[in-house]
């Protein structure tokens, strides 16, 4: 299935969101050599946005500063960091003696092997806890963001409710109006009505005493 620029993006975020954990953690060399890979990952998906971008300016524009001011800098803080790291071990191994007794090294040799083994490892559950926390630091963005939509989507309910509530006083105000004027008209009509009988009797009441 073709990604799009949206989950690159979305992809290149994670990769991007990982590496800052593990340079923001202890930097061995075996995590530093993790956060170059997913930084070559990262940089992949920047480059299929840039591509997929097509004649979208914007896109284009997002694309290239996420290559210029994300990708590219934290690149060169990894390079920078491998080549410290892999300098000073360098310094440390020129360090050590040139020449270890046999029966020196068949006494620690096993030792030093289970040691490293221990290193090894330990290395190993730092880099799952570092991804660990990365996919909960993932999820936990995630959910806020999902948060964020809920309580926007509710203020705007809010605001449809208030509007539905002032639209409906209005009318209330309205009705209560309408019901004022037929009664007013009302009392006037029978006020015509009880002045027309009136009228209509004095001329009957006139008319019998005239010609009598």
């Amino acid at each position: 299935m073709t990604e799009s620029y949206e989950d690159y993006a979305e992809e290149c975020e994670v990769y991007m969101s990982r590496i800052r954990t593990f340079l923001a953690s202890t930097r061995s060399l075996s995590t530093l050599k993790e956060c170059d890979r997913l930084w070559r990952e990262a940089r992949r998906c920047a480059l299929a946005m840039k591509s997929l971008a097509g004649d979208d300016t914007m896109k284009i524009r997002d694309a290239q500063n996420k290559l210029d001011r994300d990708v590219g800098p934290i690149g060169r803080e990894i390079t920078r960091a491998l080549d410290e790291k892999q300098g000073r071990d360098f310094l440390m191994e020129g360090a050590r003696p040139s020449y270890v007794s046999p029966t020196l090294m068949e006494e620690g040799g096993g030792a030093s092997s289970e040691v490293d083994s221990l290193i090894a490892n330990s290395e190993a559950l730092l880099l799952e806890t570092q991804s660990i926390c990365a996919n909960t630091e993932q999820i936990g963005n995630s959910t806020l963001d999902q948060m964020g939509s809920q309580r926007e989507q509710l203020y705007i309910t809010s605001e449809h409710v208030h509007g539905t509530r002032s639209r409906v006083d209005q009318a209330r105000a309205l009705l209560i109006n309408m019901r004022k004027r037929a009664l007013r008209n009302k009392l006037f009509l029978y006020s015509i009505i009880l002045f027309l009988v009136l009228a209509n009797c004095g001329m009957l009441y006139y008319i019998i005493f005239k010609k009598k």
